[in-house]
């Protein structure tokens, strides 16, 4: 069986004569009957009743073309989406990111990429800089959204896409409770609540470092 004989039986249901079916399918009417035969005989069953000028559909035809109309489909949307991957406009795209991107980047971009890329299929995994970075560097995502700066080196490339402001929160009565803005020099001899030691992971490590080093140049420096 092939492709071209199941196209060939779904436009003879439809035309339900002979001649037509084959101009439809730009063949000679002899080939056309050979092909529509043979897939019958192939199937061990009688796909139509001819008594000319017309053509009816038998019970065992009715119930083959449900699956052939499916296969036709499947096969038109295997090319077509085989085709939207090699053009970059279709397939799986793997995304790792860090928790606070689910909160303002991705709910920004992800629906306008996927108004512009229907037909691309997004795969997000909620997960760790360290463990983005050795999944992107494996080859098990394809795209990493990360905190910086990073605690260790890394192979992979990167691009700034979005600038965070940090806030402090302090006592309503603290000294600098009223203050709009708050440098590292104002923060430098604060005590700061943190993670536990055990549960540091939760915090990217190249986070914790950038403030304790920020932290100890301004007391080196004041």
């Amino acid at each position: 069986m092939e492709l071209r004989q199941l196209q060939q039986f779904s436009v003879l249901t439809e035309a339900l004569n002979f001649h037509c079916a084959a101009d439809r399918s730009h063949i000679a009417q002899p080939p056309f009957s050979v092909s529509i035969r043979k897939l019958g005989e192939e199937w061990r069953v009688k796909l139509f009743n001819r008594s000319p000028p017309s053509v009816r559909l038998t019970e065992a035809g009715h119930a083959a073309l449900i699956d052939a109309r499916c296969a036709l489909f499947h096969a038109a949307e295997s090319e077509r989406v085989a085709q939207a991957t090699v053009s970059g406009t279709g397939g799986r795209l793997r995304i790792g990111f860090v928790g606070t991107a689910k909160y303002k980047l991705l709910p920004r971009l992800l629906p306008a990429f996927q108004a512009e890329y229907p037909d691309v299929t997004l795969a997000l995994s909620e997960r760790g800089n360290g463990e983005i970075l050795r999944s992107l560097e494996g080859g098990e995502l394809d795209i990493g959204i990360i905190r910086v700066p990073l605690a260790t080196r890394s192979q992979v490339r990167s691009s700034l896409v979005e600038r965070d402001s940090f806030m402090a929160a302090l006592p309503a009565d603290h000294r600098l409770a009223n203050k709009r803005r708050l440098s590292m020099a104002d923060l430098a001899d604060e005590l700061f609540v943190h993670y536990a030691a055990t549960e540091l992971h939760k915090m990217p490590p190249g986070l914790t470092i950038g403030l304790a080093v920020a932290c100890a140049s301004v007391n080196e420096t004041s």
